[in-house]
């Protein structure tokens, strides 16, 4: 009897480890469920997109950073990787001779000025002459001549001096948009010519993806039409995009066609340069 008795308490307490494990397993799985379930849909909503075009992301806003002047870089505060605002001071080119080339310039006036008087002078005196008909035409024409050469002397030389003046006002290197310098292609000390470009700033936070569809599936894609995008280097989530333009004119190499897509939503981890891919909405 003793023995039956502890059977059946040795069952009773089996059963109820048993349905403790059962509860306790079913709590564990719906705790789990929601992350699981959506990374099952996001899997499933990925392999359920049908992707008809690809191309790498881009900035709606860039700018290479040149200057007007030329000269020694002589202080440069920023780098690699600097986040900078519109109208922001990077730089200033060494502007010491610039004093000097003023001065320069002026005293080059001046000297045209008296040859300008000069010439003028000689001009009244030889047109006088020949109206009283005591020189030639040939000396008409000489004074003339030197007439109209110190006039344009001295038009080139208030040119250089105005050119100077505005190359002293462009020693200053500034931004010209807001964003992150992603390349530097020159460093203090060294020499900057007029219209190179120094460095190159970025914009990250609009963004906009240049892809390229077949031909033959233009008539699928349309502006304002709204796609979803999966970028390669972030696998496991998707954007929101909405295409923006599409170009009427087929690339006669690879007959396909340009189309830009926006990207809607901004999200830090999207960089210029990564691999998208673009699917179109149902």
């Amino acid at each position: 009897m003793e023995r039956l008795n502890k059977k059946i308490l040795l069952i009773a307490g089996c059963m109820i480890i048993a349905i403790l494990l059962i509860f306790l397993g079913r709590s564990i799985i719906q705790t789990k469920s929601p992350s699981v379930s959506q990374d099952v849909e996001a899997k499933q909503a990925t392999a359920q997109l049908a992707y008809l075009m690809a191309g790498k992301v881009d900035a709606v806003e860039s700018a290479d950073v040149s200057t007007k002047a030329s000269g020694k870089i002589a202080e440069l505060n920023v780098d690699v990787g600097s986040v900078v605002t519109k109208g922001q001071v990077l730089g200033r080119i060494d502007m010491q001779e610039v004093p000097a080339q003023m001065s320069q310039a002026q005293s080059t006036i001046d000297m045209a000025n008296i040859n300008l008087t000069n010439a003028q002078s000689g001009y009244n005196r030889t047109q006088e002459l020949y109206q009283s008909d005591m020189v030639s035409k040939e000396a008409m024409e000489s004074a003339q001549k030197q007439l109209d050469t110190a006039q344009a002397q001295l038009k080139q030389a208030q040119a250089s001096l105005a050119l100077i003046n505005a190359t002293s006002s462009n020693g200053v290197i500034v931004a010209p948009v807001s964003g992150t310098v992603t390349a530097k292609k020159i460093n203090p000390g060294e020499m900057a010519s007029s219209g190179a470009t120094l460095m190159t700033i970025v914009n990250p936070d609009k963004t906009y993806i240049s892809a390229y569809l077949p031909a033959r599936l233009s008539d699928k894609v349309q502006q304002g039409q709204k796609v979803t995008i999966r970028i390669s280097e972030l696998p496991d989530k998707l954007f929101a995009g909405q295409v923006s333009l599409v170009d009427s004119v087929v690339d006669a190499q690879n007959k396909n066609i340009l189309v830009k897509v926006n990207m809607l939503e901004n999200d830090a981890a999207v960089k210029v340069g990564m691999f998208a891919e673009i699917a179109l909405d149902e």
